[in-house]
């Protein structure tokens, strides 16, 4: 299940373009249906209030294969996270003022992957791991000190689909004149089927309003269960 990546440290996993089958039978035209179902599910900017605006997706291959690196080893499952195999795409980065949101569709290959995915999201020991790869990001990120990870804590969240998460990243970015100012990363995901679809809401000072981020989850979970039924479990 992809985590944040537009906002302080992350990129996009790219999925391959082999197009022979993996040795659980997934093949290229599986993966083609993923894409875009995937394409179909992720948030435009037509369902984030008047006002914000679009950018493109950064993509730092190199710091997202280190952070899934350091990921996958706290945990100790590695290839859970980061897996190149796997079609995983992401919405524009909307914009308002110093507030972003971004939505993440990743497919695992079958619903038992998906599922190992969310227990491993809701495991005791993310939250640690989590904290540790992303402070590593961040010193890579910003090497002069400007932002730290802080803490990762669980939020509270209606169920949603065939299970959900969410958690609250926090950040403190050190200004110039030597004040400190907290960044809030919510990251809230759910499964629908082998679709792993979260929404990555982000802000400095304050976090996003909650019924902001919950509406536009309910946009992702209406897409995500509309579209399972064809997506097949595998």
């Amino acid at each position: 299940m992809p985590v944040a990546k537009d906002n302080g440290p992350g990129s996009s996993a790219s999925p391959s373009t082999t197009a022979g089958p993996s040795s659980d039978g997934y093949d290229f035209t599986r993966r083609q249906a993923d894409t875009a179902a995937a394409k179909k599910i992720n948030l435009t900017l037509q369902d984030v209030p008047t006002g914000w605006a679009a950018a493109s997706s950064s993509n730092d291959s190199t710091d997202s294969e280190q952070f899934a690196k350091q990921l996958n080893t706290c945990l100790g499952t590695p290839n859970a996270f980061g897996d190149p195999d796997r079609v995983s795409v992401d919405s524009p980065t909307f914009t308002y003022a110093v507030a972003s949101i971004q939505s993440s569709v990743e497919f695992a290959h079958t619903t038992a992957e998906a599922r190992r995915d969310l227990s491993l999201f809701k495991s005791a020991k993310m939250a640690d791991c989590l904290k540790g790869a992303l402070s590593a990001m961040v010193t890579a990120f910003a090497p002069g000190g400007q932002m730290s990870a802080t803490d990762v804590q669980p939020l509270s969240v209606p169920p949603m689909a065939d299970g959900s998460f969410a958690l609250r990243m926090v950040f403190t970015i050190s200004a110039q004149d030597g004040s400190k100012v907290p960044l809030y990363v919510d990251v809230i995901g759910f499964l629908a089927d082998r679709a792993e679809v979260t929404g990555s809401f982000t802000n400095v000072a304050v976090p996003l309003p909650p019924q902001l981020e919950q509406k536009l989850m309910g946009v992702l979970l209406t897409r995500a269960t509309g579209l399972s039924g064809s997506a097949g479990s595998a």
